[in-house]
This record gives C-alpha cells, structure tokens and sequence, in this order.
C-alpha cells in the first residue's frame, strides 16, 4: 500500500500508522488480516526497520494491530468500551486504616489454590529466573568466601554501576555513587517517607494508588491527600497543582509509566508539569518506577519524570520484582538532593542487602541477552493484553467500563452498577480465581466497584476460560448469578 512520499523524521512512522489506521477503519484491510512483514515494508517504502516497527507499535498501542509472537502483526478493531471516569476524591487529607483486611485479602491472592489474576506480578516462565540462578552459583562457587564476609551498606559498587549504567537508556543522568540499594522499589518508597516526613503530616498521591503505599502511610501514622487521577493519562496536574496551593504537602509519590492499578502512562507534557510544579513549591516528588520497563514505545522505554528533574527534587524507586524475579527482593532508590539524609536513614536501620545476591544480579545485568529477553517478555505481555481486552468486550457485561491501557499487564475495571467489588472477589474466589478488589488502592472507598486483573502471563486456554468466567459473573447484574457476600473469605 504504498503511496506519496511520507514526511522526514521522526514524523514517518506516525504517517505510515496513520495510513494503515485508515486502512483498517474503512474496511480495507480486514480485522484478522496479517499485515506486512517489517522487512517487507521496509523494502516497499524506503524506511529503516526501527520506523516500520514504531509504526507498527504505535498502531498497536493504538488498537488496530495486534502482534502475535513469531507470527508478525494483525490488523484488528479496538474495543469500545468507555474507561472509568476520572477520580475526583475530596480536597482533603484523611488517615489510613484497613490493614487487617487487606492482609486477610493477600493471603488469598498470593494462594497457590486460585488462578492468580489477583497479584500483580508477571508469570514464572517468563522471567529469567534461571539465569539468575546460574549466575547466582557461578558467584558462590568464585566469590562466596569474600562476598559473605563483608556487609555492603549502600550497596555492592559493581551492582550501582551496573544500574547507574542501565539508567542512562532510560535518559537519566546518574552516578553509580548516587545509587542505594534497597530491599525493593516498596522499601525505597518508605525509606523515602521516612526521611522526608513526621508523623501527621500529609501526603498526595494518585487516586487510586497502590494499596502498599497506604500500609505504609497508616504504619508511619501519615495522612494521605488523594489527588483526581484519569484511569489512561494518569494523576491530574492540575489537582496536585491546585493542593500546593491551598498548602504543600510533604511529599507527591507518583507512578508515572504503567501506574498501579489503572496502567496509566501520562503523557510527555504532562510530565514535565508536574516535575515542574513539584519544583516550584519545594514538594519532593517520589517516583515508583517499578512498572516502567513494560512501558515501550517503539521498542524505546519511555522516559521517567527522573529525566527530567534539573533539580534533584525527584526521588526515583524501582526493583527487578516485575522484570527478573519476584523473589529477588532487591531494588534502589536515587534520591537527588536528599541522598545524604536518605542514606543516612538507610544505614541507621539497615547495613545493607545480601552481598552474594547483589553480585549475581550486577553479573546478569551486565548480559546483553538479558534486555533482548526483556524485549520478548514485552511483546508476549503485550500480545496477551490485546487478547484479553477482546475477551472482556465480548463476554463481560456490557456496562463495564474498562482502561485500555498502551503498556503493562494490569486491567482496570469498573463493574455495572450496583456490582461491589468485594461481592465479585468473593464470588471469583469461589470460582477458582484470585482478583483485586478496588478498594484497597483507596482509603476514601471511592473505587468499591473496581477491581483490576492481572494479565502477566502468556495467553493460554486457561485465560481465555479464566475471563469468560469473570465476565459471566458480571452479568449478575442482571439478576442472574448470586453474588451476595458471605461471611468470611473461604
């Protein structure tokens, strides 16, 4: 299909997606229809494979292509079915409770009895875990003796170079000596808040968060500030803006790229607002970045709000949980201008993590097959969500709402009216499949028809069966299935 010169860089690739989105719209190309390799168009129109795949990517995120692994792209039609609405939670600050409950609701989703769609961590099998493991006993064998004598308090030096080195593809600008290593991106997030705010004080965050972040503001007794935040660009700018105003908070914990539960990814200019507004009233911006390398655009990750702090006002928290092993328990925090008193709070509590286990994860990180796996587990995540978005359009009842996310593994749901949330976890549970309830991302109870599924698996049968169950339990809405809530969670 080709046609007039397209236009230079980096404009190309948006044209040539722009003409196939035509394409399929009009009926030309027909849903299901394979399109061309990207060599094939590559040849036909005189572009680099690294823009035909943007292309290609850029229709995919968009909802008229689908890529299924080793088999190339498929034209198809996106779902219509409307997103949630925009949260608007009250202007005010409150306190954190429930934690009783929610530990009660985790012991079930983490259960080895239920298809987990409750948790959100990606599958075993796609992860490289045995790597990890060979590399962790090709340390024990040379370096056991030296590793597992020594404390590393900010970190091994090889692992904060191998980090500091990975994050200059992200666009950050960081020195190996800037980075900590924690225990997890959770753990920085709370070291972050404990050398950053006092009891009482009051904290923003996006609405819905994730529950983590409320366990450890009710357990360091802080008041949490939920901002409006839309399920497909994320936390309003505005919202935060218009909070400084009335009077700063302590501190704005934000999940840019693939947030937690929505899959929201703000958009570029929104961004650097908000780097910019944090900057300007002095609030210390925390950035859990633990989803972001499921957040490709083009085969590119797409930038966190740590590139583009000027000022060392972003504190920026990530771990290998979501991309190498869930079990690893290993993470970093870079914490700008607040590195000395973050520092200082991490080794008044802690002298560090493991030795032996930071040296086996500096040696995976410094393989180049472990990015090229990375890429694979992406595209499969990727290939599954476009499938079960299909599944949840012609199975679920049909005033659920759903947030079509561009990147990740996590589905955000709002039921039909009059469905509760934990009505439907408990009815899924009996049914064999573990799913969040939405009111755990948020203490105000504002998302008690929500709930949000985890996707992180290759498809399979047994998905695909997983969600016409969920969606025939949906339709309860019409008077069909009982989902009355029973007394306990068995």
């Amino acid at each position: 299909m080709k046609t007039e010169q397209l236009p230079d860089e980096p404009l190309r690739y948006r044209a040539l997606a722009g003409r196939f989105e035509q394409g399929i719209r009009s009926g030309a190309i027909r849903p299901g229809e394979r399109l061309p390799s990207i060599r094939q168009l590559s040849r036909s129109e005189g572009l680099s494979m690294s823009t035909v795949l943007a292309a290609l990517r850029l229709l995919e995120q968009r909802g008229y292509a689908q890529a299924r692994p080793q088999s190339g792209y498929f034209a198809r039609l996106p779902a219509r079915r409307p997103p949630p609405p925009p949260t608007r939670p009250a202007q005010r600050a409150g306190t954190v409770s429930g934690a009783d409950v929610l530990n009660e609701i985790l012991e079930h989703v983490a259960g080895g009895d239920t298809l987990p769609l409750g948790a959100a961590i990606p599958a075993p099998a796609l992860l490289p875990i045995k790597a990890l493991a060979r590399s962790l006993m090709r340390v024990t064998h040379r370096d056991a003796g030296r590793l597992l004598g020594s404390m590393s308090g900010a970190g091994l030096p090889d692992l904060r170079q191998a980090i500091a080195a990975r994050m200059t593809r992200f666009g950050c600008s960081v020195h190996p000596d800037e980075v900590i290593i924690t225990s997890g991106a959770a753990d920085s997030v709370a070291l972050a808040l404990r050398t950053l705010t006092r009891r009482g004080d009051v904290v923003a965050c996006e609405s819905p968060t994730y529950y983590g972040l409320l366990m450890t503001a009710e357990a360091q007794g802080l008041q949490v500030l939920e901002l409006a935040t839309d399920p497909v660009n994320g936390v309003s700018v505005d919202a935060f803006e218009a909070a400084c105003e009335r009077k700063p908070p302590a501190a704005l914990v934000v999940s840019a790229n693939v947030q937690n539960p929505t899959g929201a990814c703000m958009p570029e200019a929104a961004k650097r607002r908000l780097v910019a507004v944090a900057a300007r009233y002095r609030v210390p911006l925390i950035e859990d970045d633990v989803f972001g390398d499921y957040a490709r655009y083009g085969g590119s990750r797409c930038a966190p709000l740590k590139a583009l702090d000027t000022e060392g006002n972003v504190l920026y928290c990530n771990s290998f949980s979501k991309v190498i092993a869930p079990g690893l328990r290993l993470g970093w925090i870079i914490a700008g201008r607040h590195h000395a008193a973050v520092l200082g709070n991490w080794l008044g509590q802690s002298w560090g993590c493991p030795p032996l286990t930071q040296q086996a994860l500096a040696q995976l990180l410094r393989e180049a097959s472990l990015e090229h796996q990375l890429r694979r587990v992406v595209r499969t995540i990727d290939d599954t969500r476009s499938r079960a978005l299909e599944q949840v359009h012609a199975h679920f009842h049909p005033a659920t709402r759903v947030a079509t996310p561009r990147y990740g593994f996590l589905l955000w749901l709002q039921l039909p009216p009059g469905m509760n949330g934990i009505d439907y976890y408990r009815a899924a549970l009996r049914d064999g499949i573990s799913v969040m309830p939405g009111f755990v991302f948020s203490p105000s109870g504002g998302c008690h028809d929500h709930i949000r599924l985890n996707l992180g698996a290759a498809w399979s049968d047994t998905l695909a069966d997983a969600l016409q169950r969920l969606g025939r339990l949906s339709h309860a809405a019409d008077g069909g299935d009982d989902l009355a809530p029973s007394r306990t969670l068995d």
